[in-house]
């Protein structure tokens, strides 16, 4: 009975195969040559599945690969060789909220390539991984919360296949006697041909269910993993999870022995009996910091959102920019000549550099600032940081480009540098808030006492240059909004992509002198600010060597020093991984492999082996 349908004999070995099994680096973000590698593995299987007359059906993995996996299938269906093929199908997953347009969509596309392909309609086994991945990112959830909206949309995109069949050979994959008994009676009611449709099941999963479709003459296909027993674990807990879920068909009638009535009442029914409330739809007060969500590099809007800033902020390199002292730009002999570490003959900017007159007159600029900038009000402060925020926010893209050509950034880590540095604002100006209530505490008789904090004075901040603008904004924003001046010394690498958040702070009316923006030599600058009698405040991220210096440097009184210098330094260094026997093991790869070798090898706490 499988061996054959409507129309004749059909492909008796049926293989589902998954993309990101042919290319590592099968990733969305890089969509051409994500497409053309997997392409290149796919076109000898193709070849050979054509040979021995076999039918290969492209697997729906998770959400961020839909896109690129039906562009993939779609492009590689188009050649000649392989235009005429009509043993090709692809997996749709019910539960998206985007298939019912994505089944439009390839319809559209086979009407113009003319040739009819299979499509195995499943409803999902990555709820769980998409939702708590969606929420955790502060992402759109691309699933349907409610299984009753899934079922419905089962049944809508059946109905779209059956209507179709010619163009898109239905193979319904479901243990649900629902679902089964609805596809059924379509296809009678649409007066489907005999074996037009084909049912598709799990190996040892729903057996009563595939002996009843079998007695009524129905094309069943039972279909399993293949291979070695390890690699295949992923394949059958995903199954297994997916048919033991609270809400799944096979558990709640084999095991639950639900009511049949139950059971088998439709979508609608359940929708009008569902008075419960999705996590999706609770609002959140605006009193609650959440972090920025990063983009979403899956969908194509975003990545041309990245390209056209790329390419905007190619338009100009080699550009001049100023130190900025009591909010006058000031231009020197000197300069530090920023390139791309990617391409080091490509000059990023020309950035004025700092000596030992330009640190002098910053630190008597930042003392003459500082009376009137720690008695503004807390609130004030606070709002200067959230329309720096807001701004950022504006010209996040713009920023995050800036940082993949003067940090050697890739881009997701790019756009969450940027992302993080509209964190810090936004939470260290809440903090404030919260810090600058001053608490009255009891009182002893003839006394008033009362708790509060006060600045300590002039801090100076020296950030490294592998987080360019995070760190940088973290640190220069948590100084300014508690009610110190600052001079803000980056890292000689990334110097043009600090002056783009001194144009920022500029730009929301910072008065002039609360920040200065100072690039210049460690050795010199930096030295010089640390062992300054009236820094008050060091905050550093870097090197352990330099810390070091600077922590033993900062320690050493001088004269008209006032007080103890005070020095906050993160420091790099070498993390252990403790994998324990119940860990996931999937996961501790790539968290493992992601610790040692993301951040383009920029990140100061990689794995130590």
């Amino acid at each position: 009975m499988i061996d054959s349908d409507h129309l004749g004999p059909i492909p008796r070995v049926n293989v589902s195969l998954k993309l990101t099994a042919l290319y590592s680096q099968y990733d969305a973000i890089a969509p051409a040559r994500s497409a053309a590698r997997a392409k290149e593995r796919l076109r000898p299987l193709f070849r050979t599945a054509q040979e021995v007359g076999a039918f290969v059906t492209v697997d729906m993995e998770q959400y961020a690969y839909k896109d690129l996996t039906l562009r993939v299938f779609k492009e590689i269906l188009e050649e000649d060789e392989f235009r005429p093929w009509p043993h090709a199908g692809i997996v749709l997953q019910a539960y998206l909220r985007e298939t019912e347009q994505d089944l439009h969509d390839l319809l559209t596309w086979v009407k113009t390539r003319g040739t009819p392909i299979g499509v195995r309609l499943v409803r999902g086994a990555y709820w769980d991984y998409e939702t708590v991945i969606a929420r955790q990112r502060h992402w759109p959830v691309p699933v349907f919360s409610r299984k009753w909206e899934t079922d419905s949309n089962f049944e809508r995109l059946v109905t779209i296949l059956l209507e179709h069949y010619q163009l898109l050979r239905p193979a319904i994959a479901t243990h649900n006697i629902r679902s089964l008994a609805y596809a059924l009676a379509t296809a009678r009611q649409l007066g489907l041909p005999e074996r037009a449709l084909e049912f598709q099941m799990l190996y040892g999963m729903g057996d009563a269910i595939k002996v009843a479709l079998v007695q009524m003459g129905q094309r069943l296909r039972v279909y399993a993993p293949f291979g070695e027993l390890i690699p295949g674990m992923g394949y059958l807990v995903r199954r297994l999870l997916e048919n033991t879920s609270n809400d799944s068909f096979l558990r709640q009638s084999f095991v639950e022995h639900a009511a049949v009535d139950e059971l088998l009442r439709s979508p609608e029914e359940e929708r009008l009996h569902d008075f419960d409330v999705s996590a999706d739809s609770c609002p959140s007060t605006s009193d609650t910091f959440s972090n920025e969500p990063e983009l979403d590099f899956a969908q194509d809007e975003n990545r041309r959102r990245f390209q056209d800033a790329l390419a905007a902020v190619r338009q100009q390199l080699g550009l001049a920019y100023p130190l900025v002292i009591n909010g006058e730009e000031v231009f020197t002999s000197a300069e530090i000549v920023s390139r791309n570490p990617s391409h080091p003959e490509e000059i990023v900017g020309r950035v004025a550099q700092a000596g030992i007159a330009e640190a002098q007159q910053s630190m008597t600029v930042a003392c003459q600032a500082l009376p009137a900038w720690r008695t503004t009000p807390a609130t004030e402060r606070a709002d200067f940081l959230f329309r720096a925020a807001a701004t950022l926010r504006v010209r996040r893209a713009e920023l995050a480009a800036w940082e993949v050509v003067e940090a050697g950034k890739p881009w997701r880590e790019a756009d969450a540098d940027v992302c993080e540095a509209i964190d810090y604002l936004l939470y260290y100006g809440r903090e404030m808030l919260r810090l600058a209530r001053v608490h009255q505490l009891d009182d002893l008789p003839g006394e008033v006492n009362s708790y509060g904090y006060q600045p300590r004075g002039v801090a100076v901040v020296i950030a490294p240059w592998n987080f360019p603008l995070a760190i940088l904004t973290g640190m220069t924003a948590a100084a300014l909004v508690t009610g110190n001046t600052v001079i803000m010394k980056p890292a000689e690498q990334t110097s043009v992509i600090a002056a783009k958040l001194m144009e920022i702070f500029r730009s929301v009316g910072l008065p002039a002198g609360v920040l200065t923006y100072l690039p210049g030599r460690g050795e010199e600058v930096g030295e010089y600010l640390v062992t300054h009698p009236q820094t008050n405040l060091i905050a550093f991220t870097g090197s352990l060597a330099v810390g070091l210096r600077i922590n033993a440097l900062a320690a050493q009184m001088v004269e008209g020093q006032r007080g103890i210098k005070k020095v906050i330094a993160e420091l790099g260094g070498k993390n252990a991984i403790i994998v324990d026997d119940d860990a996931d093991l999937d996961e501790a790869v790539l968290g493992t492999v992601a610790s040692a070798f993301s951040y383009a090898g920029q990140k100061c706490s990689p794995v130590h082996a």
